[in-house]
């Protein structure tokens, strides 16, 4: 799952805009559920961990505990939740160039180097 680190305008007021850092896709979601669709900008990927669907539903739930359950309305109350910003529908509009695709290549660029490294002899 992509994390990533943004801004979010509280309640959508940029007068009162909050850096957050290591949010995970679905958490973006969740902050644009509460804030408003475009209070979360500069969306910048900075890693892709491997994040439990279930464990990750747990934990959002645990943090924006709201009575109309505003996780299960964003992101379901069952099955696998979004990895990547592609899959999330959020606009390009307010994610940071280049960032959005960086660790999935990244990571295939490094699956081809270990395929190509050869043991030394000793």
């Amino acid at each position: 799952m992509q994390i990533c680190n943004c801004t979010v305008a509280i309640g959508g007021d940029p007068g009162m805009t909050v850096f957050k850092e290591r949010v995970t896709v679905p958490e973006l979601m969740v902050l644009q559920a509460v804030h408003g669709d475009d209070a979360v900008r500069h969306i910048e990927v900075i890693a892709d961990e491997t994040v439990s669907s279930n464990e990750e539903r747990e934990r959002l739930n645990l943090i924006y505990k709201t009575p109309e359950g505003v996780v299960k309305a964003t992101i379901g109350a069952v099955g696998a939740l979004p990895k990547t910003l592609d899959e999330s529908g959020i606009a390009e509009d307010f994610i940071v160039s280049n960032t959005a695709r960086k660790t999935s290549a990244a990571k295939k660029k490094a699956s081809a180097t270990e395929e190509m490294t050869i043991p030394s002899e000793e």
